[in-house]
């Protein structure tokens, strides 16, 4: 773990993420390759985690209807189970909360869920269909964060 750094990703580092979420999201969750960068046109800030050069995995943020949502969470699949999306997750997090945000909201698969409730989130919601597996609706707010994560 000492070889990766957690940090916010530059614009020019948005094609390889592009690159990794349709590999992701298009190949183990069936959805289209074409929707997989239409999120770009709500100007995210994606954040990376990095090893060797290489993104190894990332979360992305954006304002939609007033709210701040919180997805897009990848991890390579081969360093998987290792605490980097995580690490990644509350980084991020962190970064928004400490910006003045005071609520995410988001739709988490699985796996991502577990991650969330863990870090203070709850559902919203009933897990419901999304290509290949379902999401659930998730809320993360600030205070409930911070009661679960503190330094």
């Amino acid at each position: 773990m000492d070889d990766l750094v957690f940090r916010r990703a530059t614009e020019e580092e948005i094609p390889q993420i592009i690159a990794l979420q349709t590999e992701i999201f298009s190949g183990e969750q069936d959805i289209p390759e074409e929707l997989i960068d239409s999120f770009l046109s709500s100007r995210p800030v994606c954040w990376c985690a990095e090893r060797e050069g290489r993104i190894v995995a990332s979360v992305s943020a954006w304002e939609e209807n007033g709210e701040i949502h919180l997805g897009r969470f990848i991890v390579v699949p081969a360093l998987r189970g290792q605490q980097i999306g995580s690490k990644l997750l509350e980084h991020a997090v962190r970064e928004l909360f400490d910006s003045g945000v005071e609520v995410l909201y988001g739709e988490a698969r699985d796996s991502a869920a577990g991650i969330i409730r863990a870090m203070g989130g709850r559902e919203t919601g009933q897990p419901f269909p999304c290509y290949r597996g379902n999401v659930t609706p998730m809320v993360l707010e600030k205070n409930a964060f911070h009661e679960k994560n503190a330094e």
